[in-house]
This record gives C-alpha cells, sequence and structure tokens, in this order.
C-alpha cells in the first residue's frame, strides 16, 4: 500500500511537471533577456553593443514602437543613432508631419543651437503644457536632444504623418516668409493669421470641430489660395488641407484613423522614393507610437505603418526590425497593473528601476510554437507582432522646452 502511494506520489509530480513546462515561464524569459545602462554622456554598456550593431547592419528597417513622452526613450534614440549610422542609416522617420520636419532641420547647421531654436518656436506657437505645442513628441528637452544627435550625424528627418493640430499658426507664418510677400498675400495673411490665432487651441468653434472649420473659413482658404498660385508653396498649402480634412473626418467619425494611416504611408512611400535615387535601398528608422509598428495588422486592425515596412523589406529581400517599447516605472511606480497594460504585464515583469531590459522575442516565439507552450492573449500578441521587447528604467515624462 505505501508503495503504491509512493508511485502515485511521483506520478502526481511528474504531471505537475510536465503541465508546467507546457507553459512560458519568466525563466524562458529571462535566458533571452539582457540588462544594460546608457550613460549621461549618451553612451551604451558594452554589454549591448554587439547586439545593437549586429541588428542595425542586417535591418533595412528599423521601428521603435513608442510609449509617447518618455524621456529615458529619448535618451536611448539620442545613443541609438549613433550606432545605426555607422551601419549605413540616414533616414529618421518621426510622428510629425512633413513641413513641421522641414522646420526641425532649418537649424541643423548649428546642431548645437538647435535645443534653443526649439524652445523658442515652442514659445512662440504653445503653451507651458503638453499637447499644446507645436511639435506633437518633439517638445521635450530630452526630445531636443535626440533632434540635435540627428543634425550632428546629417540625417534626413522625415515627417511622415500630418499637420499637427497645434502647429497651424507656425506654419502660416512660414507660408508667408516663404512667399513673394505682395500686396495681396500680405492683406490676406494678416486677416488669416488673426483668425488662426483666435482658434488654434480651440477644439470647437461656434459647436463645430476646429477642424471642420478650418475647412471652411473664408479668411484662411482666402490666403492659402493666393499662396498656392506661387508653385513651391502649392503643396505646403494641401498638406494643411489634407491634415485638417483627417482631423474632421476623425471626429465626424467618418474614417479618420483609416485615412491617416494611410497617408503615412504614401508620405514614407514618397521620402523612400526620394531617398532611392542616392541610395539603391535606403536604411530608415522608424519612430513612432507603439500601435503603427507591428508585423501584421495595428491592434485596431488596420494595415498600418509597420506592415508596410514588413512587406517594404520582404519585397526587398531585407529586414525589418520591430521594436516593443515600454515603462514598468513612471516615476518610481509600478506600471503592471494600471490600466492599459494588460498585453505586457507578463513580459514587463522583467523590468527594472536601474537598468534597460531587452528582451528577444524571437526564440520565445519560436519556443512557444515548437513546444506548444501556452501564453497568455497579450503575450501571444507581443510575439506575433514584434521582435524586440525593451523595458525602460525609471521613467517620466520629461520637462517641456519651453
Amino acid at each position: 500500500m505505501k508503495l503504491n502511494t509512493f508511485f502515485v506520489t511521483i506520478l502526481f509530480f511528474a504531471f505537475l511537471g510536465i503541465k508546467a513546462q507546457n507553459k512560458l515561464t519568466l525563466e524562458d524569459v529571462e535566458k533571452e533577456t539582457v540588462y544594460f545602462s546608457v550613460s549621461e554622456e549618451l553612451q551604451f554598456s558594452e554589454n549591448v553593443l554587439s547586439i545593437l550593431n549586429e541588428e542595425a547592419d542586417k535591418n533595412q528597417f528599423i521601428g521603435i514602437a513608442e510609449v509617447h513622452q518618455s524621456e529615458q526613450l529619448s535618451l536611448f534614440t539620442s545613443s541609438f543613432l549613433g550606432i545605426l549610422k555607422s551601419n549605413g542609416f540616414n533616414h529618421f522617420a518621426l510622428e510629425v508631419g512633413d513641413y513641421a520636419a522641414t522646420i526641425l532641420e532649418e537649424g541643423f547647421k548649428e546642431p548645437t543651437a538647435i535645443m534653443s531654436k526649439i524652445k523658442d518656436l515652442n514659445k512662440k506657437y504653445g503653451k507651458s503644457k503638453f499637447p499644446y505645442l507645436p511639435f506633437i513628441f518633439v517638445d521635450k528637452i530630452a526630445d531636443a536632444k535626440f533632434i540635435e544627435e540627428s543634425a550632428r550625424l546629417e540625417f534626413n528627418l522625415w515627417g511622415i504623418d500630418r499637420e499637427y493640430e497645434f502647429s497651424y499658426l507656425m506654419h502660416l507664418d512660414k507660408m508667408y516668409q516663404l512667399s513673394t510677400k505682395s500686396d495681396v498675400i500680405y492683406q490676406l495673411y494678416n486677416e488669416a493669421q488673426k483668425e488662426m490665432t483666435s482658434v488654434v487651441f480651440k477644439d470647437k468653434i461656434s459647436g463645430k470641430s476646429k477642424y471642420c472649420w478650418l475647412l471652411n473659413n473664408t479668411k484662411i482658404n482666402r490666403f492659402l489660395n493666393e499662396v498656392s498660385k506661387e508653385q513651391y508653396l502649392n503643396n505646403y498649402a494641401q498638406e494643411l488641407t489634407n491634415s485638417w480634412n483627417i482631423y474632421c473626418w476623425f471626429v465626424q467619425k467618418k474614417g479618420g484613423s483609416a485615412a491617416r494611416v494611410k497617408y503615412m504611408r504614401r508620405k514614407f512611400d514618397s521620402l523612400y522614393s526620394i531617398a532611392t535615387q542616392k541610395e539603391k535601398l535606403p536604411k530608415v528608422l522608424a519612430k513612432l507610437g507603439g500601435v503603427h509598428l507591428t508585423h501584421g495588422n495595428s491592434i485596431y486592425g488596420r494595415y498600418d505603418v509597420g506592415r508596410h515596412l514588413h512587406e517594404k523589406a520582404k519585397a526587398n529581400n531585407t529586414q525589418f526590425l520591430a521594436i516593443r517599447h515600454v515603462r514598468r516605472y513612471k516615476n518610481g511606480q509600478d506600471q503592471i497593473n494600471k490600466s492599459g497594460w494588460s498585453n505586457t504585464s507578463f513580459l514587463m515583469q522583467m523590468g527594472k528601476k536601474d537598468k534597460w531590459a531587452l528582451i528577444d522575442l524571437r526564440p520565445l516565439k519560436e519556443m512557444v510554437e515548437e513546444q506548444g507552450l501556452s501564453v497568455d492573449k497579450g503575450t501571444a500578441w507581443e510575439l506575433k507582432n514584434y521582435d524586440w521587447f525593451l523595458i525602460s528604467p525609471n521613467d517620466s515624462k520629461g520637462k517641456i522646452n519651453r
């Protein structure tokens, strides 16, 4: 009897062992995790350099699917640009408008002055708090550092998004500066500027969405129509109108989000086509919000920029590395159980307050598929759509450059 009980006990624990092996564990994840640091001088610790260089060498496209307003990620990006440049990357796509990127690039002749130039523009056209600033996601002091580094390394900035909702006064002024400044343009500009100044920070005008209102405002559109007669300003004016249409469709629930990602893909292709005139296979870093850079359709089911890069790399017989960025700690507080992080909570457990964590998801995905391991729905999504899982050390929004 005792012998039988012994064997039953052995079989029971063996069953538990087999059952445990049928699930992806944190021990499995830890084997594919590298911890590293970024110094105040924006240098990576030695243990991660070969990993970063290897991926920069073999990939044509690298996408950082970011948590917006991450001071730590901005510092990581500043450090990463040097590695990318040494491996043939010359282009940097951002979630800003094309003409906003052009304005940022105007400071590239004096990289050390970029911080102050962006600060001046934020003061002139923005407010003292996010998001009421002309440069979305390039509004913090840490952001200005990666723009400065882009200038120093001679990257081309690609603005692939619509022009941002609080940048329009800046764009009206820029169009006037670039125009012939005829008496007619001067008069129309003053009228348009006065109108835009009164509404730029509002959401609605007379109960109507600001963006829909802008599309039909007589004074503003008279100015745009007049400067459009000058060939080099025609596209600029059209880009503003396109941006207002996308915003208007969004608030009216008429497909604005779908129109936006289509616009972003088209903008990327336009800039990529220009780059191919000098490079056979231009290498591009894209830094966009997390939903935009999945290998497959986005979490909203849209054919977004990430899938576009995936397909483009496939057609080119090259590769696309999709990096999922998250932060476990924000201002010292653990985010794992916070709303919005359920998809990533399992993998986020590898995060540390004082170190960056880099998890290579590819061998984990292979392990799950080959061994039939179970994972939660959120982790399955991450494994399917991203290659790396990058966790910031203790993070914050950072200070506005104003």
